[in-house]
């Protein structure tokens, strides 16, 4: 909401008629090459044990989801189980890789390394970061806003299906791949062993023993998926398959068949083809090991389209990215050990990480803390991508962790945000936004979409914020969007902080679970927002605003040209116990609250329909509803 007088980059924007569509993995397996005779030991073990703690880790956070409260996970006993895993996993690709002739023998990126800890670190911490993608995908953030058993039974079994498809689909590709290393099989081993993906359609792998045990592993998937899903209400906008909270976007029986199917990019198989690339491709082009400037040196050297791995340690500098298409991944993240961006103290200490009109830039697995502006500031680019990002404002020292601005097609995953004194994870006047799978814990505003079009806000879960999840559309940016998004599938679980904010983030009130302000033609649903004091939902608009603040001058003087909320619908969520104990400055409390300053005579087509919303402090429509449920 502060914006920064760095913002100076063009707006990029691409036009589109519909809300913005998934994003997703590559849309192609890796080529793999056949390792040296010297490596076969090595690469095998690389393979076979990154691919175990894949599975373990996916088990017990999939038993975790289904049945503990939304995040609670993983619990002692599970981080046990992870964690026995990955030791393992360490101890014997250190054992069986620490022969130089072993590494150098690798393909890829690992066989100019000598030192074998750096690629156990490296190659679990990549498989950690699209492990936790897939469990997203698979299981969602956890929780059971409509508890019944058909729900349970079908999110259980999409659960036991789904892991069984990664784990054993990997294990088969490896088995297929590891036999053509040993056989001297020339060339590239994936379309043999993995398959192909072209034009959206993917064709099995050309072993016919590997072709016909994956067609049949994708085959008993779909069937445990009929057996245990296809029930009586199960599909439509309002069943229980689209309120499993898991296969974003399934709202049919064989929406959740395609989600673990060979159909398309959608689901699961292109986080299987990152998997195996760092197993048996890593395209590195360097890395990056602690010292004095070491990111800002390799970046400044680094080529478009490059990849740095960066490994575990404290980085007391500010980076600024000025190449296209380059990729800092952090190792560490299978310890939680993540690089650590941090200031040095002798520069003006405003942004971890700043670029400005670069596009194709990739962030994963790194922790920025205690800046005094930014965690990562991205502007003018089209295509940014943030995974596995941990930004904490060190006692609210930080104004956004993760900051992208006048973009296009962004996406933030799987990232954990913490005590930030405006917005932890913050998209504004972009396009084309998907922000899924994300924790936002204990920040003014947890997340927030402002000015922007076409966004996918789904599956993160916010608590001890003041705010959870915000969109916005607020007069003062130049861009005046706010169109066209969706947001479903959140969790919004008592968001009571005490607001400390400053500005516009600073008008709403503690206790908030929900708002979209001032935005037309959008769709919340399936969310669950319950135990926030002042409002599990609200619909509002600037001139509401402006009415329940009072005092001069008014938050909004002038309003947006367009400020009214239109043509937006709000079905099948689950609104309840929220608004008991209202915190300033809202008058009055409400689970589900619909105001519109401009809204008497008029017809603004505000949809509400299915939508839970007892107990609490109940119901408050400013003025009438527009529409009949």
């Amino acid at each position: 909401m502060r914006l920064l007088a760095a913002i100076s980059a063009a707006i990029v924007l691409t036009a589109g008629t519909a809300l913005a569509q998934p994003i997703t993995g590559p849309d192609s397996p890796p080529v793999i090459n056949s390792a040296g005779p010297d490596a076969l030991k090595c690469q095998k073990t690389i393979t076979k044990m990154t691919n175990l703690y894949v599975k373990k880790k996916m088990k017990a956070m999939g038993k975790c989801l289904q049945q503990a409260v939304p995040g609670l996970c993983p619990e002692q006993k599970d981080t046990q189980k992870i964690d026995k895993a990955r030791m393992k996993a360490v101890d014997k690709i250190n054992s069986d890789c620490s022969d130089d002739a072993a590494q150098a023998a690798l393909s890829g990126f690992y066989s100019t390394l000598t030192d074998e800890t750096a690629i156990s670190s490296c190659a679990l911490s990549q498989v950690d970061a699209s492990a936790d993608v897939l469990i997203g995908i698979i299981d969602g953030i956890g929780g059971t806003p409509r508890d019944t058993k058909a729900r349970t039974d079908c999110a259980k079994e999409l659960d036991k299906q789904g892991n069984k498809v990664v784990s054993k689909g990997l294990k088969l590709m490896s088995k297929c791949i590891d036999k053509a290393m040993k056989d001297g099989v020339a060339g590239d081993l994936a379309p043999l062993c993995v398959g192909t993906h072209s034009g959206g359609t993917y064709t099995l792998p050309t072993d016919t023993k590997t072709n016909a045990k994956i067609d049949k592993l994708i085959d008993k998937a779909g069937e445990g998926i009929d057996k245990k899903c296809d029930v009586a209400g199960a599909e439509g906008p309002i069943g229980t398959i689209a309120d499993m909270f898991a296969c974003p976007d399934a709202e049919t029986l064989q929406d959740v068949k395609d989600c673990l199917s060979l159909a398309g990019l959608d689901g699961i198989w292109s986080y299987m083809y990152e998997i195996l690339e760092s197993q048996y491709a890593e395209p590195a082009a360097t890395l990056v090991t602690p010292g004095a400037g070491a990111i800002g040196a390799a970046v400044g050297a680094a080529l478009d389209g490059d990849k740095l791995l960066i490994a575990s340690g404290n980085y007391a500098e500010e980076i600024t990215i000025t190449t296209d298409n380059l990729s800092l991944v952090g190792c560490g993240a299978h310890v939680d050990d993540r690089p650590r961006v941090i200031p040095d103290g002798g520069g003006t200490d405003i942004n971890g990480i700043f670029a400005a009109n670069v596009d194709g830039l990739h962030f994963q697995s790194l922790e920025v803390f205690s800046w005094e502006e930014n965690g990562i500031f991205v502007s003018g680019a089209q295509g940014v991508s943030f995974r596995d990002i941990v930004g904490d404002g060190d006692n609210f020292k930080t104004v956004y962790a993760v900051f992208p601005v006048t973009s296009d097609d962004v996406l933030i995953e799987t990232s954990y945000v913490k005590e930030i004194i405006d917005a932890g994870i913050y998209v504004g006047q972009s396009t084309n936004i998907e922000v899924r799978f994300n924790v936002v814990e204990n920040n003014v505003a947890g997340i927030e979409v402002e000015n922007s079009q076409y966004s996918r806000t789904h599956n993160n879960y916010a608590t001890g914020n003041s705010g959870g999840v915000l969109v916005f559309k607020l007069p003062g940016p130049p861009l005046q969007l706010g169109s066209d998004h969706e947001v479903f599938s959140n969790v919004n679980i008592s968001n009571n902080a005490v607001n400390i904010g400053s500005g516009t983030v600073g008008l709403i009130p503690g206790g908030t679970g929900m708002i979209i302000l001032s935005v037309d033609n959008s769709d919340i649903h399936h969310n669950l927002s319950t135990f926030n004091e002042t409002f599990g939902f609200a619909l509002l608009d600037q001139v509401v605003i402006n009415v329940l603040v009072g005092g001069m001058p008014l938050p909004f003087d002038p309003t947006s040209p367009d400020q009214t909320a239109e043509g937006n619908t709000v079905r099948s969520n689950n609104f309840n116990q929220n608004g008991g104990i209202p915190q300033s400055p809202a008058p009055f409390g409400a689970t589900m609250f619909h105001g519109l300053g401009d809204e008497v005579g008029g017809n603004h087509n505000n949809c509400f329909t299915a939508n839970a919303a007892g107990g609490g402090a109940g119901q408050f429509f400013f003025s009438p509803n527009d529409c009949t449920p």
